[in-house]
């Protein structure tokens, strides 16, 4: 039993000291430090990829680093739905009239900068064209996306169709 007390007890060690040093500079012989990479030059750096949080997760954190709030609604999914195999992003129109004031039908559903559904989590509008980012529970993952009036995204096959 002490035996396996003492593992437990060096494998956690050697866990810490690796996380440790690799948030350490590497420091050289004559006793001077030198970064093994460059800082990152911003916050949201920090949050491109990790063990700990998901990428809706990660999205979230973007976007209170920026400022904005919301889509906690994909993080709170307790329905048990299922998935369904047909998964698609249909953008049938863009009425554009400045950057906050403008309206989007996504799926059949009128989206506006007040109004998103909690798939979306970042939308930017121009005259033509919609960029997307969108969460889809089936990949778990966000979906980087511009779509223009009357495309139409299918999630599963990753195909872009018109009309």
């Amino acid at each position: 039993m002490r035996k396996g007390l003492r593992m437990k007890t060096c494998l956690f060690l050697a866990l810490a000291v690796v996380v440790m040093g690799l948030s350490y500079p590497v420091v050289a012989q004559d006793n001077t430090a030198e970064a093994t990479s460059a800082p990152p030059q911003s916050a949201a750096e920090y949050f491109s990829q990790s063990l700990l949080f998901t990428p809706a997760e990660i999205a979230l954190i973007q976007r209170a680093l920026t400022g904005t709030v919301g889509g906690t609604e994909i993080l709170n999914d307790t329905t048990g739905e299922a998935i369904p195999t047909r998964r698609i992003i249909k953008v049938a129109g863009v009425v554009y009239r400045s950057d906050a004031d403008w309206i989007v039908w996504i799926n059949g559903h009128k989206i506006m900068p007040g109004k998103l559904l909690p798939q979306i989590v970042d939308i930017r509008v121009q005259k033509d064209m919609v960029d997307l980012k969108w969460f889809d529970r089936g990949i778990n993952g966000v979906i980087d996306i511009s779509l223009r009036p009357h495309q139409t995204y299918d999630i599963v096959t990753g195909v872009l169709l018109p009309g």
